[in-house]
């Protein structure tokens, strides 16, 4: 991990220059990270259009342990959302564990640095998303957070003397501290196996009774929680699904998607047959299933569909479907985002292109565009 007073972030990068100021927010946010505007200011410099920095990945080792000790449940939930948003939206090489290939490194703003500061980063991004994952995990599903060793780091503030800037020994904690380090470090591969294997030691762990109730559980929680959605999309990033969380941050409604045709390109609009389903007045919080979904060549909202074309997609059959898409429809249900584990089947179905007549697949389309949006500088 890259420390705050590590002369190195002034040759990293942000969206709007070099990386001190990166490093001097991460330390005024460091006692207390429930200022929300100083938060915010981190955010613009490290994530920025779907693009991050050499100083983001030196930030989210120092990002996690702020929600892992965080008293507000709000702001461990929101630290939680933006380092997965970064996660999604780091440039990963052919293997996504080897850090130090992220593309952030060979930017035309970044100075070249050195191996063994690029290695430091990257084991503390690493670890970081370990522990991040591990504040998911905690949470007993459904999108909760939980603090899984931030409290036993403040209680070792509590009852083992000073702090960093207290006049106590403060070694107790420092010990504590640097155990919770090696257990992240022992157990929080446990993620990253999870997207080695497409979550299908946790599919066959679930039987249908438990599945069922931790819906329904989801669903009361969930009622009038706008952040679901957005916590679904940082635990598809901590699990090593890049795709859909890329598909969840950039859709977050799931109402409707946009995407770009495989094989000419031209744009698509896709939209749900009848959008208005299931919103009637008293209808349950629970829209009804959407089973038909249209391809537009033409933006609905100012051209008819009969006159730019449109194509139904072809749902796909759920055990024929992709591990990720499969893994998509679980988990939202799960988390009691339904709109997207309704149109999952038809995520990943095919279509006549609307522009070319090509029969194309719809989930290539969908996340192709999205790694396209997604480039960095």
């Amino acid at each position: 991990m890259l420390a705050l007073d590590d002369s190195a972030w002034q040759r990293l990068i942000t969206a709007y220059g070099g990386g001190q100021e990166a490093a001097d927010l991460l330390r005024e946010l460091e006692p207390d990270a429930s200022d929300g505007e100083r938060r915010e200011a981190l955010m613009e410099l490290l994530l920025h259009q779907g693009t991050i920095y050499t100083a983001t990945l030196a930030a989210v080792p120092h990002l996690a342990r702020m929600a892992a000790n965080a008293a507000d449940p709000q702001v461990r939930a929101d630290l939680y959302i933006l380092c997965g948003w970064m996660e999604a939206s780091r440039e990963a090489g052919a293997n996504p564990r080897d850090i130090a290939s992220s593309g952030e490194f060979r930017r035309k703003r970044q100075p070249k640095l050195e191996a063994e500061i690029v290695e430091r980063i990257a084991r503390g991004y690493r670890e970081g998303l370990e522990r991040l994952g591990r504040l998911g995990q905690a949470g007993g599903g459904a999108g909760r957070v939980e603090a899984a060793d931030g409290g036993e780091e403040r209680a070792g503030a509590a009852h083992g003397g000073a702090g960093p800037d207290g006049n106590g020994d403060g070694g107790a904690e420092r010990a504590r501290a640097a155990e919770a380090e090696r257990g992240v470090e022992r157990a929080g591969n446990a993620c990253w196996a999870e997207a080695e294997d497409g979550g299908a030691r946790q599919t066959e762990a679930m039987d249908g009774g438990e599945e069922r109730a931790g819906a329904a559980e989801a669903e009361r929680d969930s009622e009038g929680d706008s952040d679901a959605v957005y916590r679904l999309a940082a635990h598809e990033a901590y699990a090593g699904r890049t795709k859909n969380a890329r598909l969840l941050f950039r859709f977050p409604e799931g109402e409707e998607y946009a995407g770009a045709c495989p094989s000419c390109q031209v744009p698509w609009y896709i939209w749900p047959e009848d959008p208005e389903e299931g919103e009637e007045s008293g209808a349950p919080a629970r829209k009804e299933k959407r089973s038909s979904w249209i391809v537009h060549a033409e933006d609905p909202v100012f051209v008819p569909a009969q006159v730019g074309g449109s194509s139904r997609i072809r749902p796909v059959d759920e055990a024929a479907g992709q591990p990720e898409l499969r893994a998509l429809a679980r988990e939202a249900a799960r988390f009691g985002v339904y709109a997207t584990a309704d149109a999952a089947a038809s995520l990943g179905g095919r279509v006549v292109c609307p522009a070319c007549g090509t029969d194309v697949s719809v989930w290539e389309a969908l996340t192709e565009d999205a790694e396209r949006s997604e480039a960095g500088e």
